[in-house]
C-alpha cells in the first residue's frame, strides 16, 4: 500500500460508540489491548529452539461524563449496581464519509469492576473512569 500524503486519517470525531444497546456521547476517553503470552524456549546450547505461545488476554477502560454513569445506573436499575450488569459488548466505529470501509471493533463480554469518582474544586468537569474485564476484540472492516 502507497503512503497518501495529507491523507485524511481518524480523529476523535471520526468514532462512535455503542455500549448496553445506546449511542454514548459523553465519553472522553477509551483505552483497549490484547496480549498474547509468549516466551522463547530452550533446548540444548545457548539460543531458543523455538517459542511457545499462552494465554490471550484483553482489557479495556472507558471514561465518562457523571451523566453518563447516571444513565448507566438507571439503565441498570434492576441490579444493585452497575459492577451487576450482565456481560455486554462495546462496539467501536471508526468512520469518515471520505473513507471507503469503516472499521468495526467490539469489545465482546465486558463488565465493570469498578466505579469511582473523583472531582474536586475548581473542576468543570464530572469524569469516571471505569475499568473493565473484556473476554476478547473482534475487528471487522465493511
Amino acid at each position: 500500500m502507497k503512503p497518501i500524503i495529507n491523507g485524511k486519517i481518524y480523529g476523535w470525531a471520526d468514532i462512535s460508540f455503542v455500549m448496553l444497546d445506546r449511542t454514548v456521547r459523553g465519553i472522553t476517553a477509551i483505552e483497549y489491548k490484547e496480549a498474547r503470552e509468549k516466551e522463547m524456549l530452550h533446548g540444548a546450547g545457548a539460543y531458543p529452539i523455538g517459542y511457545g505461545i499462552g494465554r490471550y488476554k484483553a482489557e479495556a477502560s472507558v471514561t465518562l461524563y457523571k451523566f453518563e454513569v447516571d444513565a448507566l445506573h438507571e439503565a441498570a436499575a434492576s441490579y444493585d449496581s452497575i459492577l451487576d450488569l450482565p456481560l455486554f459488548d462495546i462496539i467501536i466505529q471508526y468512520n469518515d464519509a471520505s473513507m471507503k470501509n469503516p472499521v468495526t471493533e467490539i469489545l465482546r463480554n465486558c463488565s465493570f469492576t469498578n466505579n469511582a469518582i473523583s472531582i474536586k474544586e475548581g473542576d468543570i468537569k464530572a469524569e469516571v473512569k471505569l475499568d473493565l474485564i473484556v473476554s476478547h476484540i473482534e475487528k471487522t472492516t465493511k
